[in-house]
């Protein structure tokens, strides 16, 4: 859980979050049919999200710059639940285009957890190109 947002924090606590000190990191990787993706690493190295695949690593670090300005805010959540009844969620950038889609969650209360979590950690994280296997830079 990030620093300075309780465990069970309600929306409308979150109205003003803390700022970070960018323990939390945007993985940058290539799979092997060659396509880039990211993913959001919290403090202690818990996946937040994970993106969908894009075709060129620009695409990707674009995708990023979306999430950080995208993520603070709640309209662009969107809370689902998995065919077998985990639920989840699905950031949303500009014109609704999904930015990230967080693991399934053990209850409804975990998943909220997790949006609190990208929305602190999701608008200053440093990035770490696993492409190249060095840090691309911080914000």
């Amino acid at each position: 859980m990030p620093r300075g947002v309780p465990a069970a924090a309600s929306t409308a606590a979150l109205l003003t979050i803390p700022e970070t000190d960018f323990l939390s990191t945007y993985h940058v990787q290539q799979s092997e049919n060659r396509q880039f993706h990211f993913c959001l690493r919290g403090d202690k190295h818990e996946m937040i999200f994970q993106s969908e695949e894009f075709w060129s690593k620009q695409g990707a670090l674009n995708a990023i710059d979306s999430c950080r300005t995208h993520s603070p805010h709640e309209q662009n959540y969107v809370r689902r639940i998995t065919e077998q009844g985990s639920p989840y969620f699905v950031l949303r950038g500009g014109h609704d285009e999904v930015l990230g889609v967080s693991e399934p969650y053990s209850s409804e209360a975990a998943r909220e957890n997790g949006i609190v979590s990208c929305k602190v950690n999701g608008r200053g994280s440093a990035e770490n190109d696993e492409t190249v296997g060095r840090a691309r830079r911080q914000r």
